[in-house]
Protein backbone atom coordinates (compact mmCIF):
# COMPACT_ATOMS: atom_id res chain seq x y z
CA UNK A 1 0.00 0.00 0.00
CA UNK A 2 1.59 3.96 -1.34
CA UNK A 3 1.66 6.17 1.53
CA UNK A 4 0.72 9.31 1.13
CA UNK A 5 4.02 10.79 0.36
CA UNK A 6 3.47 8.58 -2.89
CA UNK A 7 7.14 7.15 -2.44
CA UNK A 8 6.74 4.57 0.49
CA UNK A 9 4.92 1.83 1.22
CA UNK A 10 3.27 0.23 4.17
CA UNK A 11 1.70 -3.45 5.00
CA UNK A 12 -2.39 -3.59 5.29
CA UNK A 13 -3.49 -5.66 8.50
CA UNK A 14 -6.23 -7.70 7.22
CA UNK A 15 -6.77 -8.93 10.53
CA UNK A 16 -7.70 -5.88 11.48
CA UNK A 17 -10.69 -5.64 9.36
CA UNK A 18 -13.56 -8.29 11.03
CA UNK A 19 -10.97 -10.65 12.13
CA UNK A 20 -9.49 -11.30 8.55
CA UNK A 21 -12.15 -13.56 8.09
CA UNK A 22 -11.12 -16.13 10.84
CA UNK A 23 -13.21 -18.08 12.68
CA UNK A 24 -11.19 -17.81 15.78
CA UNK A 25 -7.68 -16.04 15.88
CA UNK A 26 -6.01 -14.35 12.92
CA UNK A 27 -2.13 -13.78 12.77
CA UNK A 28 -1.14 -10.69 10.57
CA UNK A 29 1.81 -10.69 8.31
CA UNK A 30 3.89 -8.73 6.17
CA UNK A 31 1.58 -8.68 3.51
CA UNK A 32 -0.83 -11.28 3.73
CA UNK A 33 -2.39 -13.29 7.04
CA UNK A 34 -3.32 -16.27 8.12
CA UNK A 35 -5.97 -18.08 10.67
CA UNK A 36 -5.81 -20.24 13.51
CA UNK A 37 -7.17 -22.38 15.85
CA UNK A 38 -7.47 -22.20 19.89
CA UNK A 39 -5.92 -25.88 21.40
CA UNK A 40 -8.67 -28.24 20.36
CA UNK A 41 -9.72 -27.10 17.89
CA UNK A 42 -8.54 -27.47 13.77
CA UNK A 43 -8.80 -25.73 10.99
CA UNK A 44 -10.81 -26.08 8.24
CA UNK A 45 -9.63 -26.69 4.19
CA UNK A 46 -10.83 -23.29 3.68
CA UNK A 47 -8.22 -21.73 6.06
CA UNK A 48 -10.92 -19.94 7.88
CA UNK A 49 -13.23 -21.65 10.04
CA UNK A 50 -12.15 -24.15 13.21
CA UNK A 51 -13.74 -27.50 13.76
CA UNK A 52 -13.47 -29.26 17.73
CA UNK A 53 -14.50 -27.86 21.00
CA UNK A 54 -13.20 -25.84 23.76
CA UNK A 55 -11.71 -26.09 27.42
CA UNK A 56 -13.95 -27.19 30.73
CA UNK A 57 -15.37 -23.87 32.95
CA UNK A 58 -15.34 -23.18 36.30
CA UNK A 59 -12.82 -25.94 37.66
CA UNK A 60 -12.71 -25.65 41.51
CA UNK A 61 -11.85 -27.31 44.80
CA UNK A 62 -14.70 -28.82 46.73
CA UNK A 63 -13.27 -30.48 49.52
CA UNK A 64 -9.76 -31.38 50.80
CA UNK A 65 -8.23 -33.42 53.57
CA UNK A 66 -5.08 -34.54 54.54
CA UNK A 67 -4.66 -36.84 51.68
CA UNK A 68 -7.07 -35.70 49.34
CA UNK A 69 -8.86 -33.49 47.00
CA UNK A 70 -12.13 -33.01 45.39
CA UNK A 71 -12.88 -30.52 42.00
CA UNK A 72 -15.66 -30.10 39.82
CA UNK A 73 -15.76 -28.47 36.69
CA UNK A 74 -18.54 -27.42 33.89
CA UNK A 75 -18.20 -30.01 30.16
CA UNK A 76 -17.28 -28.05 27.20
CA UNK A 77 -19.69 -29.49 24.46
CA UNK A 78 -22.07 -32.65 24.74
CA UNK A 79 -19.57 -34.82 22.59
CA UNK A 80 -16.56 -34.89 24.70
CA UNK A 81 -15.12 -38.78 25.08
CA UNK A 82 -13.64 -37.67 28.59
CA UNK A 83 -11.42 -35.81 30.80
CA UNK A 84 -7.45 -35.89 31.86
CA UNK A 85 -6.47 -34.09 34.84
CA UNK A 86 -2.78 -33.97 35.80
CA UNK A 87 -2.03 -32.86 39.31
CA UNK A 88 1.35 -32.19 40.64
CA UNK A 89 3.04 -30.05 44.04
CA UNK A 90 4.22 -27.09 43.62
CA UNK A 91 5.83 -26.42 46.84
CA UNK A 92 7.58 -28.59 49.58
CA UNK A 93 8.24 -31.84 48.08
CA UNK A 94 9.82 -32.88 44.79
CA UNK A 95 8.10 -34.85 42.14
CA UNK A 96 9.84 -35.30 38.91
CA UNK A 97 6.48 -36.05 36.90
CA UNK A 98 3.16 -34.85 36.93
CA UNK A 99 0.61 -37.57 37.53
CA UNK A 100 -2.65 -38.28 35.61
CA UNK A 101 -6.21 -39.24 36.71
CA UNK A 102 -8.58 -40.01 34.15
CA UNK A 103 -12.53 -39.49 34.10
CA UNK A 104 -15.16 -40.84 31.97
CA UNK A 105 -16.83 -38.55 29.68
CA UNK A 106 -19.82 -38.38 31.98
CA UNK A 107 -18.76 -37.04 35.04
CA UNK A 108 -17.82 -33.21 35.71
CA UNK A 109 -16.12 -34.25 39.39
CA UNK A 110 -12.98 -35.55 40.62
CA UNK A 111 -11.73 -36.83 43.91
CA UNK A 112 -7.51 -37.22 43.92
CA UNK A 113 -6.35 -39.61 46.52
CA UNK A 114 -3.25 -40.32 48.18
CA UNK A 115 -2.08 -36.94 48.36
CA UNK A 116 0.97 -35.84 50.96
CA UNK A 117 -0.40 -33.75 53.87
CA UNK A 118 -0.32 -29.68 54.32
CA UNK A 119 0.73 -29.47 50.42
CA UNK A 120 -0.43 -27.44 47.82
CA UNK A 121 -1.24 -29.16 44.21
CA UNK A 122 -1.99 -27.48 40.87
CA UNK A 123 -4.27 -29.51 39.08
CA UNK A 124 -5.42 -29.10 35.62
CA UNK A 125 -8.69 -30.61 33.25
CA UNK A 126 -7.89 -31.38 29.53
CA UNK A 127 -11.65 -32.50 27.52
CA UNK A 128 -10.71 -34.75 24.98
CA UNK A 129 -12.72 -35.76 21.80
CA UNK A 130 -12.51 -38.54 18.95
CA UNK A 131 -9.37 -36.64 17.33
CA UNK A 132 -8.52 -33.59 19.31
CA UNK A 133 -8.24 -32.42 22.97
CA UNK A 134 -9.89 -29.44 24.73
CA UNK A 135 -6.71 -26.40 25.97
CA UNK A 136 -6.23 -27.06 29.97
CA UNK A 137 -7.78 -25.39 32.68
CA UNK A 138 -5.75 -25.27 36.20
CA UNK A 139 -6.78 -24.32 39.56
CA UNK A 140 -4.78 -25.22 42.77
CA UNK A 141 -5.67 -26.14 45.92
CA UNK A 142 -3.72 -27.32 49.16
CA UNK A 143 -4.04 -30.55 51.41
CA UNK A 144 -5.18 -30.11 54.61
CA UNK A 145 -2.86 -30.59 58.03
CA UNK A 146 -3.78 -33.48 60.67
CA UNK A 147 -3.21 -32.67 64.37
CA UNK A 148 0.40 -34.49 66.00
CA UNK A 149 0.65 -37.95 66.79
CA UNK A 150 1.00 -39.47 70.27
CA UNK A 151 0.45 -36.19 72.30
CA UNK A 152 1.03 -36.96 76.17
CA UNK A 153 1.62 -35.16 79.13
CA UNK A 154 3.58 -35.48 82.14
CA UNK A 155 4.04 -34.04 85.43
CA UNK A 156 7.98 -32.12 86.03
CA UNK A 157 6.57 -30.83 89.04
CA UNK A 158 4.01 -29.46 91.16
CA UNK A 159 3.98 -25.96 89.01
CA UNK A 160 5.02 -27.35 85.89
CA UNK A 161 4.28 -29.35 82.73
CA UNK A 162 5.91 -31.17 79.58
CA UNK A 163 3.98 -32.20 76.86
CA UNK A 164 5.22 -34.48 73.60
CA UNK A 165 4.07 -35.29 70.87
CA UNK A 166 5.42 -37.11 67.38
CA UNK A 167 4.90 -35.54 63.37
CA UNK A 168 2.57 -37.27 61.28
CA UNK A 169 3.87 -39.04 58.36
CA UNK A 170 3.62 -38.05 54.67
CA UNK A 171 2.85 -34.29 56.23
CA UNK A 172 4.83 -30.73 55.04
CA UNK A 173 5.23 -29.54 58.61
CA UNK A 174 7.11 -26.09 59.04
CA UNK A 175 6.42 -25.55 63.12
CA UNK A 176 3.83 -26.17 65.75
CA UNK A 177 1.60 -23.87 67.87
CA UNK A 178 1.72 -25.55 71.31
CA UNK A 179 -0.82 -23.24 74.17
CA UNK A 180 -2.25 -23.65 77.66
CA UNK A 181 -5.66 -23.14 78.17
CA UNK A 182 -7.41 -22.74 82.10
CA UNK A 183 -10.50 -24.87 81.38
CA UNK A 184 -12.65 -22.92 84.19
CA UNK A 185 -11.54 -19.61 82.89
CA UNK A 186 -11.14 -20.42 79.33
CA UNK A 187 -8.09 -17.88 79.43
CA UNK A 188 -5.28 -19.09 77.54
CA UNK A 189 -2.44 -18.95 79.93
CA UNK A 190 0.59 -19.26 77.79
CA UNK A 191 1.02 -19.68 73.77
CA UNK A 192 3.99 -20.16 71.96
CA UNK A 193 5.67 -21.31 68.14
CA UNK A 194 7.93 -23.62 68.29
CA UNK A 195 10.32 -24.92 65.25
CA UNK A 196 9.36 -28.45 62.78
CA UNK A 197 12.23 -30.16 64.63
CA UNK A 198 10.24 -29.78 68.28
CA UNK A 199 8.46 -32.51 69.96
CA UNK A 200 7.86 -31.33 73.36
CA UNK A 201 6.93 -28.25 75.06
CA UNK A 202 7.47 -27.90 78.99
CA UNK A 203 4.73 -24.93 80.95
CA UNK A 204 5.84 -23.50 84.04
CA UNK A 205 4.50 -21.48 86.84
CA UNK A 206 1.29 -23.16 86.82
CA UNK A 207 -1.40 -23.03 89.70
CA UNK A 208 -1.77 -25.89 91.66
CA UNK A 209 -5.27 -28.36 91.44
CA UNK A 210 -5.84 -26.55 88.28
CA UNK A 211 -7.16 -28.18 85.59
CA UNK A 212 -5.32 -26.74 82.28
CA UNK A 213 -6.14 -27.88 78.33
CA UNK A 214 -2.48 -28.42 76.38
CA UNK A 215 -2.96 -27.95 72.72
CA UNK A 216 -0.70 -28.67 70.08
CA UNK A 217 -1.16 -27.84 66.02
CA UNK A 218 0.58 -28.19 62.92
CA UNK A 219 1.57 -25.48 61.06
CA UNK A 220 2.72 -25.32 56.95
CA UNK A 221 3.43 -22.68 54.41
CA UNK A 222 -0.18 -22.13 53.81
CA UNK A 223 -2.82 -23.17 56.62
CA UNK A 224 -2.81 -24.27 60.45
CA UNK A 225 -4.03 -27.38 61.23
CA UNK A 226 -6.43 -28.39 63.78
CA UNK A 227 -5.09 -29.58 67.35
CA UNK A 228 -4.25 -32.15 69.04
CA UNK A 229 -5.46 -31.49 73.33
CA UNK A 230 -4.98 -32.84 76.50
CA UNK A 231 -6.18 -32.12 80.00
CA UNK A 232 -4.17 -32.29 82.87
CA UNK A 233 -4.59 -30.93 86.60
CA UNK A 234 -1.80 -30.01 88.70
CA UNK A 235 -1.41 -31.67 92.05
CA UNK A 236 -2.63 -30.16 95.30
CA UNK A 237 0.46 -28.66 97.14
CA UNK A 238 0.21 -29.22 100.73
CA UNK A 239 0.43 -26.38 103.41
CA UNK A 240 3.97 -25.55 104.82
CA UNK A 241 5.59 -23.83 107.92
CA UNK A 242 3.80 -26.90 109.91
CA UNK A 243 4.70 -25.72 113.72
CA UNK A 244 3.08 -26.42 117.03
CA UNK A 245 2.95 -23.77 119.64
CA UNK A 246 0.97 -23.01 122.67
CA UNK A 247 1.92 -26.42 124.36
CA UNK A 248 -0.17 -26.89 127.53
CA UNK A 249 -1.31 -30.29 129.51
CA UNK A 250 -4.28 -31.16 127.42
CA UNK A 251 -3.95 -28.85 124.48
CA UNK A 252 -1.65 -26.94 121.84
CA UNK A 253 -1.77 -25.09 119.28
CA UNK A 254 -1.44 -26.37 115.37
CA UNK A 255 -0.41 -23.72 112.83
CA UNK A 256 0.47 -23.76 109.15
CA UNK A 257 0.87 -21.58 106.01
CA UNK A 258 -1.65 -22.21 103.53
CA UNK A 259 -0.67 -23.86 100.15
CA UNK A 260 -1.41 -21.56 97.09
CA UNK A 261 -4.59 -24.07 95.68
CA UNK A 262 -7.65 -23.46 96.10
CA UNK A 263 -9.31 -25.82 98.88
CA UNK A 264 -12.55 -26.76 99.92
CA UNK A 265 -10.63 -28.13 103.12
CA UNK A 266 -8.60 -29.93 105.46
CA UNK A 267 -8.00 -32.96 106.90
CA UNK A 268 -6.27 -33.24 110.29
CA UNK A 269 -4.87 -36.50 111.64
CA UNK A 270 -3.71 -36.80 115.27
CA UNK A 271 -1.77 -39.95 116.00
CA UNK A 272 -0.81 -41.07 119.74
CA UNK A 273 0.15 -44.35 121.44
CA UNK A 274 -1.23 -44.76 124.86
CA UNK A 275 1.82 -45.38 127.32
CA UNK A 276 -0.47 -46.99 129.63
CA UNK A 277 -2.12 -49.40 127.38
CA UNK A 278 0.64 -49.25 124.42
CA UNK A 279 -2.33 -49.01 121.90
CA UNK A 280 -2.39 -46.64 119.20
CA UNK A 281 -5.47 -44.06 118.76
CA UNK A 282 -5.85 -42.02 116.29
CA UNK A 283 -8.37 -39.30 115.21
CA UNK A 284 -9.33 -37.42 112.32
CA UNK A 285 -10.85 -33.70 112.17
CA UNK A 286 -11.88 -32.03 109.06
CA UNK A 287 -11.38 -28.21 109.23
CA UNK A 288 -12.35 -25.52 106.68
CA UNK A 289 -10.30 -24.67 103.82
CA UNK A 290 -9.61 -20.73 104.81
CA UNK A 291 -8.05 -22.34 108.15
CA UNK A 292 -4.49 -21.50 109.02
CA UNK A 293 -4.41 -23.03 112.72
CA UNK A 294 -6.29 -25.14 114.70
CA UNK A 295 -6.48 -25.69 118.54
CA UNK A 296 -6.59 -29.30 119.66
CA UNK A 297 -7.92 -30.00 123.13
CA UNK A 298 -9.04 -32.73 125.41
CA UNK A 299 -5.56 -34.05 125.06
CA UNK A 300 -3.65 -36.69 127.50
CA UNK A 301 -0.70 -34.71 129.08
CA UNK A 302 2.54 -35.87 129.00
CA UNK A 303 1.62 -38.10 125.53
CA UNK A 304 3.36 -37.29 122.32
CA UNK A 305 0.97 -36.99 119.21
CA UNK A 306 1.95 -37.35 115.44
CA UNK A 307 -0.14 -34.37 113.91
CA UNK A 308 -0.60 -35.36 109.87
CA UNK A 309 -2.02 -32.11 107.95
CA UNK A 310 -3.40 -32.68 103.84
CA UNK A 311 -4.52 -30.00 102.30
CA UNK A 312 -8.02 -31.21 99.92
CA UNK A 313 -9.15 -28.90 97.03
CA UNK A 314 -11.68 -30.13 94.44
CA UNK A 315 -9.48 -32.35 92.78
CA UNK A 316 -7.47 -34.22 94.76
CA UNK A 317 -5.44 -34.45 97.90
CA UNK A 318 -2.40 -33.26 98.58
CA UNK A 319 0.45 -35.13 100.57
CA UNK A 320 0.53 -35.00 104.35
CA UNK A 321 2.44 -32.72 106.15
CA UNK A 322 3.49 -33.84 109.57
CA UNK A 323 4.86 -32.43 112.97
CA UNK A 324 5.18 -33.99 116.16
CA UNK A 325 3.72 -32.10 119.49
CA UNK A 326 4.23 -33.53 123.16
CA UNK A 327 1.79 -32.48 125.64
CA UNK A 328 3.22 -31.15 129.00
CA UNK A 329 2.71 -32.76 132.13
CA UNK A 330 0.17 -32.02 134.24
CA UNK A 331 1.40 -31.39 137.71
CA UNK A 332 -0.65 -33.14 141.42
CA UNK A 333 -3.09 -31.39 142.67
CA UNK A 334 -4.74 -31.23 146.16
CA UNK A 335 -1.40 -30.69 147.61
CA UNK A 336 -1.34 -29.77 151.39
CA UNK A 337 0.29 -29.91 154.46
CA UNK A 338 -1.57 -33.17 156.12
CA UNK A 339 0.41 -33.34 159.72
CA UNK A 340 2.72 -31.24 161.23
CA UNK A 341 5.89 -31.97 164.42
CA UNK A 342 8.95 -30.54 165.63
CA UNK A 343 10.83 -32.20 163.49
CA UNK A 344 8.95 -33.51 160.30
CA UNK A 345 5.89 -32.67 157.96
CA UNK A 346 3.78 -35.08 156.61
CA UNK A 347 2.21 -33.96 152.93
CA UNK A 348 -0.39 -35.36 150.66
CA UNK A 349 -1.65 -34.81 146.87
CA UNK A 350 -3.58 -36.60 144.09
CA UNK A 351 -1.79 -38.14 141.31
CA UNK A 352 -2.08 -36.57 138.06
CA UNK A 353 -3.47 -37.80 135.11
CA UNK A 354 -0.24 -37.81 132.98
CA UNK A 355 2.05 -40.99 133.22
CA UNK A 356 4.89 -40.16 135.28
CA UNK A 357 8.10 -41.51 136.51
CA UNK A 358 8.75 -39.79 139.53
CA UNK A 359 7.57 -36.83 142.10
CA UNK A 360 10.22 -34.09 142.70
CA UNK A 361 10.03 -32.32 146.40
CA UNK A 362 11.40 -29.38 147.09
CA UNK A 363 11.60 -28.14 150.80
CA UNK A 364 13.42 -24.45 151.23
CA UNK A 365 13.68 -23.41 154.73
CA UNK A 366 11.85 -19.46 154.67
CA UNK A 367 14.67 -17.98 156.88
CA UNK A 368 17.85 -19.26 155.85
CA UNK A 369 16.44 -20.51 152.37
CA UNK A 370 18.31 -23.59 152.52
CA UNK A 371 17.01 -26.37 150.59
CA UNK A 372 16.36 -29.81 150.90
CA UNK A 373 15.79 -31.90 147.36
CA UNK A 374 13.58 -35.64 146.97
CA UNK A 375 12.83 -38.27 144.30
CA UNK A 376 9.61 -39.65 145.15
CA UNK A 377 8.62 -43.01 143.73
CA UNK A 378 5.24 -42.38 141.12
CA UNK A 379 3.07 -44.98 142.97
CA UNK A 380 3.40 -42.83 146.53
CA UNK A 381 0.64 -40.13 147.28
CA UNK A 382 2.09 -38.84 150.24
CA UNK A 383 5.64 -38.29 151.94
CA UNK A 384 6.92 -37.57 155.10
CA UNK A 385 9.52 -34.73 155.25
CA UNK A 386 11.79 -35.33 157.70
CA UNK A 387 14.82 -33.84 160.06
CA UNK A 388 13.19 -30.53 160.15
CA UNK A 389 13.92 -27.49 162.79
CA UNK A 390 11.06 -27.08 164.83
CA UNK A 391 8.97 -23.97 164.76
CA UNK A 392 10.15 -23.29 161.72
CA UNK A 393 8.58 -21.67 158.14
CA UNK A 394 9.31 -24.08 155.32
CA UNK A 395 7.84 -23.34 151.59
CA UNK A 396 7.60 -26.53 150.25
CA UNK A 397 7.46 -27.54 146.03
CA UNK A 398 6.14 -30.37 144.19
CA UNK A 399 6.24 -31.16 140.79
CA UNK A 400 5.45 -34.85 138.33
CA UNK A 401 8.50 -36.15 136.23
CA UNK A 402 7.69 -37.97 133.31
CA UNK A 403 9.23 -38.98 130.43
CA UNK A 404 9.03 -35.93 129.01
CA UNK A 405 9.90 -33.43 131.34
CA UNK A 406 8.46 -31.60 134.86
CA UNK A 407 5.00 -30.41 135.52
CA UNK A 408 4.56 -27.16 136.73
CA UNK A 409 5.39 -26.49 140.86
CA UNK A 410 2.70 -26.65 142.88
CA UNK A 411 3.47 -24.52 146.09
CA UNK A 412 2.16 -24.71 149.61
CA UNK A 413 3.43 -23.70 153.06
CA UNK A 414 4.08 -25.09 156.31
CA UNK A 415 6.03 -24.95 159.69
CA UNK A 416 6.86 -27.39 162.40
CA UNK A 417 5.50 -26.82 166.13
CA UNK A 418 7.45 -26.47 169.35
CA UNK A 419 8.88 -29.77 170.95
CA UNK A 420 6.41 -29.62 173.73
CA UNK A 421 3.35 -29.22 172.14
CA UNK A 422 0.87 -32.56 171.98
CA UNK A 423 -1.28 -33.26 169.27
CA UNK A 424 -5.24 -32.67 169.46
CA UNK A 425 -7.77 -33.22 166.94
CA UNK A 426 -11.00 -30.97 166.64
CA UNK A 427 -13.71 -33.13 167.35
CA UNK A 428 -16.35 -32.09 170.12
CA UNK A 429 -19.26 -33.12 171.95
CA UNK A 430 -21.43 -32.43 174.51
CA UNK A 431 -21.01 -34.45 177.10
CA UNK A 432 -23.98 -34.54 179.84
CA UNK A 433 -23.74 -32.64 183.05
CA UNK A 434 -22.71 -34.47 186.42
CA UNK A 435 -25.43 -33.75 189.32
CA UNK A 436 -23.88 -31.88 192.35
CA UNK A 437 -23.66 -33.53 195.55
CA UNK A 438 -22.60 -32.14 198.54
CA UNK A 439 -19.35 -34.89 198.59
CA UNK A 440 -18.52 -34.05 195.00
CA UNK A 441 -19.34 -31.26 192.62
CA UNK A 442 -18.06 -31.51 188.84
CA UNK A 443 -18.08 -28.59 186.71
CA UNK A 444 -20.08 -28.98 183.46
CA UNK A 445 -18.12 -28.20 180.30
CA UNK A 446 -17.59 -29.82 176.18
CA UNK A 447 -15.74 -32.31 176.27
CA UNK A 448 -12.09 -31.20 174.84
CA UNK A 449 -9.84 -34.32 173.71
CA UNK A 450 -5.52 -34.30 174.04
CA UNK A 451 -4.79 -37.00 172.71
CA UNK A 452 -1.34 -38.77 173.61
CA UNK A 453 -1.33 -37.30 176.84
CA UNK A 454 1.40 -39.24 179.02
CA UNK A 455 0.78 -39.52 182.72
CA UNK A 456 3.07 -41.20 184.60
CA UNK A 457 1.64 -44.05 187.51
CA UNK A 458 3.88 -43.12 190.60
CA UNK A 459 4.70 -46.97 190.70
CA UNK A 460 7.20 -46.67 187.89
CA UNK A 461 5.02 -48.12 185.26
CA UNK A 462 5.17 -46.96 181.17
CA UNK A 463 3.71 -43.64 180.04
CA UNK A 464 -0.46 -44.73 178.86
CA UNK A 465 -1.93 -42.75 176.42
CA UNK A 466 -5.18 -41.21 177.77
CA UNK A 467 -8.07 -39.52 176.55
CA UNK A 468 -8.21 -36.09 179.11
CA UNK A 469 -11.81 -34.50 180.23
CA UNK A 470 -12.19 -31.32 181.68
CA UNK A 471 -15.85 -32.23 183.28
CA UNK A 472 -14.09 -34.94 185.29
CA UNK A 473 -11.94 -32.77 187.07
CA UNK A 474 -13.47 -32.30 190.72
CA UNK A 475 -14.35 -28.50 192.08
CA UNK A 476 -15.14 -28.67 195.32
CA UNK A 477 -14.06 -30.62 198.79
CA UNK A 478 -13.97 -33.95 198.47
CA UNK A 479 -15.37 -36.78 200.42
CA UNK A 480 -13.71 -38.45 203.61
CA UNK A 481 -14.36 -41.76 200.88
CA UNK A 482 -12.13 -39.79 198.68
CA UNK A 483 -7.99 -40.58 198.48
CA UNK A 484 -7.37 -36.74 198.63
CA UNK A 485 -8.83 -34.28 201.03
CA UNK A 486 -9.19 -31.23 200.13
CA UNK A 487 -7.82 -28.49 203.48
CA UNK A 488 -10.91 -26.30 204.47
CA UNK A 489 -8.69 -23.16 204.05
CA UNK A 490 -7.21 -21.92 201.76
CA UNK A 491 -3.91 -22.70 202.26
CA UNK A 492 -2.11 -25.92 200.83
CA UNK A 493 0.03 -28.32 203.20
CA UNK A 494 1.76 -31.40 202.24
CA UNK A 495 -0.53 -34.68 202.80
CA UNK A 496 1.13 -37.99 202.57
CA UNK A 497 -1.63 -40.56 200.57
CA UNK A 498 -2.28 -44.01 201.42
CA UNK A 499 -2.55 -44.90 197.45
CA UNK A 500 0.80 -43.49 196.38
CA UNK A 501 2.75 -43.44 199.63
CA UNK A 502 3.92 -39.25 197.92
CA UNK A 503 2.81 -35.97 199.34
CA UNK A 504 0.63 -33.64 197.31
CA UNK A 505 -0.02 -30.13 197.77
CA UNK A 506 -4.06 -29.78 197.50
CA UNK A 507 -5.90 -26.39 196.09
CA UNK A 508 -9.12 -25.12 197.34
CA UNK A 509 -12.08 -25.44 195.45
CA UNK A 510 -11.67 -21.71 194.21
CA UNK A 511 -8.62 -22.09 192.89
CA UNK A 512 -9.31 -25.06 191.06
CA UNK A 513 -12.73 -23.32 189.60
CA UNK A 514 -10.08 -20.64 188.67
CA UNK A 515 -7.62 -22.87 186.99
CA UNK A 516 -10.82 -24.95 185.28
CA UNK A 517 -11.94 -21.82 183.86
CA UNK A 518 -8.71 -20.75 182.93
CA UNK A 519 -8.36 -23.87 180.77
CA UNK A 520 -12.15 -23.71 179.49
CA UNK A 521 -11.69 -20.68 178.56
CA UNK A 522 -8.62 -21.50 176.09
CA UNK A 523 -10.37 -24.29 175.05
CA UNK A 524 -13.29 -22.39 173.79
CA UNK A 525 -10.98 -20.26 171.85
CA UNK A 526 -9.41 -23.39 170.15
CA UNK A 527 -12.25 -24.10 168.95
CA UNK A 528 -12.91 -20.51 167.17
CA UNK A 529 -9.63 -20.46 165.68
CA UNK A 530 -10.46 -24.06 164.29
CA UNK A 531 -13.58 -23.04 162.71
CA UNK A 532 -11.87 -19.61 161.69
CA UNK A 533 -9.23 -21.74 160.33
CA UNK A 534 -6.41 -19.88 161.66
CA UNK A 535 -3.37 -20.74 160.83
CA UNK A 536 -1.90 -23.73 162.65
CA UNK A 537 0.60 -21.12 164.77
CA UNK A 538 -2.34 -20.11 166.55
CA UNK A 539 -3.58 -22.80 167.41
CA UNK A 540 -0.42 -24.68 168.60
CA UNK A 541 -0.11 -21.64 171.04
CA UNK A 542 -2.75 -21.98 172.77
CA UNK A 543 -2.93 -25.79 173.09
CA UNK A 544 1.36 -25.29 174.30
CA UNK A 545 -0.25 -22.71 177.05
CA UNK A 546 -3.11 -25.46 178.04
CA UNK A 547 -0.33 -27.78 178.21
CA UNK A 548 1.85 -25.81 180.36
CA UNK A 549 -1.36 -25.46 182.84
CA UNK A 550 -1.02 -29.13 183.09
CA UNK A 551 2.40 -29.44 183.90
CA UNK A 552 2.08 -26.50 186.26
CA UNK A 553 -0.30 -27.84 188.23
CA UNK A 554 -0.33 -31.27 190.37
CA UNK A 555 -3.86 -31.29 190.79
CA UNK A 556 -4.63 -32.44 187.96
CA UNK A 557 -2.49 -35.50 187.73
CA UNK A 558 -0.01 -35.12 185.23
CA UNK A 559 3.42 -35.99 185.09
CA UNK A 560 6.59 -33.15 186.48
CA UNK A 561 7.58 -30.73 184.50
CA UNK A 562 10.18 -32.68 184.01
CA UNK A 563 7.99 -34.97 181.32
CA UNK A 564 7.36 -34.14 177.25
CA UNK A 565 4.39 -33.24 176.24
CA UNK A 566 4.49 -33.95 172.43
CA UNK A 567 2.02 -32.49 170.26
CA UNK A 568 1.41 -33.12 166.73
CA UNK A 569 -1.57 -30.94 164.65
CA UNK A 570 -4.07 -32.04 161.94
CA UNK A 571 -3.85 -29.28 159.55
CA UNK A 572 -6.66 -28.55 157.58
Amino acid sequence: MLDVDGFACSDFNECNTANGGCGQFCNNTIGSFNCYCATGYSLRLDGFTCTGFGPVSQLSCTFTTTTSISITWIEPVPDVKGYDIIYIPTHGFFQPSPKTHFRSPGDTTATISGLFSGVQYSLSVFAFGLWNDSANVSTECITGLPPPINISLSLASRESVVVRWSKPARTLVLGYRVWLTDKETMIVASSRHLPQSAVSAAFTSLVPATEYVVAVSCISTFVQGPQADVTIITETDPPFNLFVDDVRDSRLALFWTPPVAKLIGYELQIDSTGQRRKRRSTSTITLPGSSDSYLIQDLVPATQYVLSLTAVSRFARSTAMTTTGITDTDPPSDFKVQKVSSSWMSVKWTPPVAVIVSYHLEVIEDASQDEMHFTIPSTLTAFNITALDPTTKYTILLAAVSMYGRSDVVEIYGSTVSTVVAEYSRTTTTQEATTTTTDRHVATTDTFWLNQLHTTLRTGSTPAVNQFRLELLETTTMSPTTEFQLQKDASTTPVKTPASGYNREYRTSQTTLSLLQTIQRMKDRVGELLVEETSSEDVLTTAESIKNLFLRDSFLHLTNSSSEFPLEVNSK
